[in-house]
């Protein structure tokens, strides 16, 4: 009776012991596993959830309806990709969306260490043993087409603390508790094993040396949206020791419109010790928000435009037409930036920024371009992108039907810029006509429209004249150049009818400003996928044609082609983008809104 009593207390004692081991090794994340050096981690929470969203969306359904689509598969290379995906069926029993869903229930995680300058690949699986099965079967299938070619044995197997290993080329993969380990550096492999056998025995006492311990990263990773479907972060400080980003700031340095768009970005870059950026999506729509620690002390005198005096900027509200294809709203000094041009780009850009300072200052009657147009404008801009009705009054409609497209300035000194700006406008309308006439264009014809102390100064195309003129449908029927002055708002638009359109809406915004926590929006936008796709079925015509000269495509290709392109727009909503600060953070989002597409025969019509 003792010695059967004391064989109970043993196997209790293991019993618990293995409990508690197995308790402990569910608390495991992969941040545990990994290293305080990582530099990157990238990780799919639920990748079984974002397989379903995207396997089962209208979209995927619709695709597979489409010829083209059918044929991008049938190839050879697929149809071996088949063949494993049934080997893969076969070894876990089921459907390979189930099988998948079992091997990585638990998540999938990229990481690269700048330590060991690895990268590892970590899988957790909700059923070991099938991937275990899966593991194995991968195996013998290198092996069995080793053998076939008559090739040596390409699987090296090991043991590393009880834990067998493989290495096939230069890949090292194993298997520990319900984790697949894959990587690249046996060092980096054995520092993630040792991690999970010792965090088994001792979770707290390892969360020092790991990831998950690092202050850094559980910050960043406090602030994670829990909805997201994915999400990564970024330790910049190493990155930037191994010069990544180098070749970035210099692409700037040539490029002046990329500096517009990202100069700031990459001064924070500089500076900020850490990004993330998170996957949302939803069956309507996918998210991504990029986010990182940001100073107003980081910014130095040559990106003082981006952000404006103490990261203070503020980005105006979003103006809209009819059938608005595109609105976006920025703080840019453009003064600033034009002044900083010395200091932010190379020689080869400087000399064209003086010459260009030099014409300008010519057009402008004598004063400097940047020192003094450009000054006179407030560093709030808005751009208006719209599909326009054609043809425009008496003229014919352009064979190529373009957008109108117009920029609204606030002007600092309205009453002391009008007229010089007038002047401007009226030496353009005529230097155009000059060169015109000798490309025989048509002239264009200056006029105004006056409303109390609002004005709109347009320049209209003369109809031709001749009834069989071949150049009837000419591209510059697409424009009426136009400057609208409506309080101190100065509108230049490619068209009189989107000047009118956009100075009503600006009458209308007269005293109601939004609050001033405005002034944390740097940049918004807005697009819309709809009225892009009007404007494309507006010119299908020509496009075909000009698909068919540019790929000798035939017709019936071109159409098909096109009209392609017209359903794909047909599945998208439209796109907003809005970056935003405040004197911690910098956040930028973007979202692409998806429509429901129909499910047969949704090609459009010719």
């Amino acid at each position: 009776m003792p010695r059967r009593i004391a064989y109970c207390v043993i196997a209790w004692v293991l019993g618990s012991l293995l409990e508690g081991l197995a308790a402990r090794a569910d608390e495991i994340t992969a941040a545990d596993l990994l290293p305080p050096t990582t530099a990157v981690y990238a990780e799919l929470s639920d990748p079984a959830q974002l397989l379903d969203l995207v396997m089962d969306h209208p979209i995927h359904k619709r695709l597979r309806e489409i010829e083209d689509y059918q044929k991008a598969f049938d190839t050879p290379q697929y149809k071996q990709f088949l063949v494993l995906v049934k080997l893969f069926e076969g070894a876990v029993d089921a459907h390979w969306r189930d099988g998948l869903k079992q091997i990585t229930q638990g998540g999938v995680f990229l990481a690269i260490d700048a330590e060991s300058k690895g990268v590892v690949l970590l899988v957790r699986a909700n059923d070991a043993k099938k991937l275990e099965t899966v593991v194995d079967a991968a195996l013998t299938l290198a092996r069995t087409d080793a053998r076939q070619k008559g090739n040596p044995d390409p699987i090296k197997t090991g043991e590393y603390r009880g834990v067998t290993a493989y290495a096939v080329d230069r890949a090292r993969l194993a298997i520990v508790g319900d984790w697949l380990v894959v990587t690249n550096k046996d060092e980096l492999g054995k520092a993630v094993l040792d991690r999970f056998l010792s965090a088994t025995e001792d979770i707290e006492k390892q969360n020092d040396a790991t990831l998950a311990g690092h202050p850094q990263f559980a910050a960043a990773r406090a602030v994670r949206e829990p909805e997201a479907a994915g999400w990564s972060y970024a330790d910049l400080q190493p990155l930037r020791e191994a010069g990544f980003g180098k070749k970035v700031a210099q692409g700037l340095h040539g490029n002046p419109l990329a500096e517009l768009v990202l100069g700031g970005l990459v001064a924070v870059a500089k500076e900020t010790p850490y990004a993330t950026v998170s996957l949302t999506t939803k069956p309507d729509q996918v998210a991504i928000s990029a986010a990182a620690p940001f100073d107003p002390q980081w910014l130095d005198e040559t990106r003082m435009y981006y952000f404006g005096a103490e990261a203070q900027g503020a980005a105006p509200p979003l103006a809209s037409a009819k059938d608005t294809i595109l609105s976006l709203s920025t703080h840019r000094d453009l003064s600033e930036f034009w002044a900083s041009a010395p200091e932010l780009f190379n020689d080869n850009v400087n000399t064209k920024f003086a010459e260009a300072n030099s014409n300008l200052t010519t057009l402008f009657s004598g004063r400097d371009f940047g020192d003094e147009v450009l000054a006179a404008a407030r560093p709030e801009l808005q751009i208006v992108v719209a599909r326009q009705t054609l043809p425009h009054a008496d003229l014919p409609a352009p064979d190529t039907k373009l957008p109108a497209f117009a920029i609204i300035f606030r002007l600092k000194d309205e009453a002391k810029m009008r007229r010089p700006l007038k002047v401007s406008l009226q030496s353009l309308v005529g230097f155009l006509n000059v060169v015109g006439a000798m490309n025989g264009q048509p002239p264009l014809e200056l006029g105004s429209d006056v409303r109390g102390e609002d004005e709109i100064i347009f320049g209209t195309y003369l109809p031709p004249v001749d009834e069989d003129d071949t150049q009837r449908g000419r591209i510059n029927y697409n424009f009426s150049p136009s400057a609208a002055f409506i309080g101190d708002r100065l509108i230049i638009s490619s068209t009189k009818a989107l000047a009118v359109e956009l100075a009503e809406s600006v009458r209308n915004e007269a005293g109601s400003e939004q609050p001033h926590d405005r002034a944390r929006v740097n940049v918004q936008a807005h697009a819309n996928a709809s009225v892009l796709r009007a404007l494309i079925q507006d010119n299908r015509e020509q496009l075909i044609a000009q698909n068919m000269l540019e790929k000798g495509h035939s017709r019936e290709e071109a159409e098909r082609e096109i009209g392609g392109l017209l359903e794909v727009l047909s599945w998208l909503r439209g796109a907003q983008i809005r970056m935003k600060h405040d004197e911690k953070s910098l956040r930028l989002e973007a979202v692409v809104s998806l429509a429901e597409p129909p499910l047969h025969n949704a090609a459009p019509t010719k």
